[in-house]
């Protein structure tokens, strides 16, 4: 399973450095997974670059309907009130901003769920070192 964050997600969409990884290790991957909070994180993301003219005219628009034909194959871990417990204490634990605590919390469920290895992709180390020390796997390019 490969849990995704908003900064590592983005690079399916958007050519960055690291799309070209990115691309190869979700095809590598059969379950691709994230918080519901990637929904909306997203959609925030495509606009921040439009504003940033980083995309061209029509862009925006296309890899939203790309991302919106791939989000229901995603295995999509849900708010509940014990995740967000969780999530909190992984905020002040590991002194993370509320949505990477988020995102943590709901690998770290679903690690705990499945017989798999999970690899959890996110582009921000403080983050990818809190995975690490719950036993999750960060990709080689990315640095921890």
């Amino acid at each position: 399973m490969l849990y995704f964050d908003t900064s590592a997600l983005v690079k399916l969409y958007v050519r960055e450095s690291h799309t070209d990884e990115m691309l190869a290790l979700a095809a590598s991957h059969d379950q691709l997974a994230s918080h519901q909070i990637l929904y909306v994180e997203f959609h925030a993301t495509l606009a921040r670059l439009g504003r940033e003219n980083r995309l061209m005219d029509g862009q925006s628009n296309q890899l939203k309907r790309d991302f919106l034909a791939a989000w229901p194959a995603f295995t999509q871990v849900g708010l509940t009130t014990p995740l967000l417990a969780r999530a909190a204490e992984f905020a002040e634990g590991f002194a993370l901003r509320g949505y990477d605590s988020l995102h943590l919390a709901a690998a770290d469920l679903l690690r705990q769920a499945v017989e798999k290895p999970l690899v959890f992709a996110s582009f921000d180390r403080h983050l990818n070192r809190a995975a690490k020390l719950l036993g999750m796997k960060c990709p080689d390019f990315i640095e921890a």
